[in-house]
């Protein structure tokens, strides 16, 4: 993702710095990943967030 590439751009692995002829590819599972479950949401104001996972046990 775009993301991911703007980080390694800005902070350069100590093997070398990013030249525009990197290649990278991201690669993910498909179904049941991280990725694929994932939500994200735009807050527009400051404030707590609370993570919690509550098992069905």
């Amino acid at each position: 993702p775009a993301s991911v590439k703007n980080y390694a751009k800005t902070h350069p692995h100590r093997m070398g710095a990013w030249t525009p002829e990197s290649r990278t590819n991201v690669a993910t599972m498909g179904e049941n990943d991280f990725r694929s479950t994932e939500k994200s949401v735009v807050i527009a104001e400051d404030g707590t967030l609370r993570i919690e996972l509550v098992a069905e046990d």
